[in-house]
């Protein structure tokens, strides 16, 4: 059984993107077990049947490298950096301008 949602620890910016990798994921019978933010990069850790496991590999990599250039927080493409304040975050420009201002724990409004 797949990890729920709810215990994904992503921001709200690559949401859609976990959404249509996870969904892909599972279309290929792969159980997933996690789902995090991690020293500011995309993690999906997964189990998959082996004659499906390097297209499952293939999906989580494409995510991976979207999710680089895309802000965790808003989803905006548009000057998105790697941001280290405590934790590594990729935000864009307005985004790691807030995050600076804020202070406190990383990720913005995750509910």
């Amino acid at each position: 059984m797949s990890n729920p949602k709810s215990v994904w620890a992503v921001g709200d910016g690559w949401l859609p993107i976990v959404e249509a990798a996870v969904e892909q994921l599972e279309d290929l019978g792969a159980d997933i077990l996690q789902v995090k933010q991690k020293f500011g990069g995309l993690r999906i850790y997964f189990v998959a049947p082996i004659q499906r496991a390097d297209e499952a590999s293939a999906i989580v990599a494409a995510a991976e490298r979207i999710c680089a250039d895309t802000c965790e927080r808003c989803g905006s493409v548009d000057r998105v950096e790697l941001v280290e304040s405590g934790w590594y975050e990729t935000l864009c420009a307005p985004c790691k301008k807030a995050r600076l201002f804020e202070g406190g724990e990383p990720g913005g409004d995750k509910n």
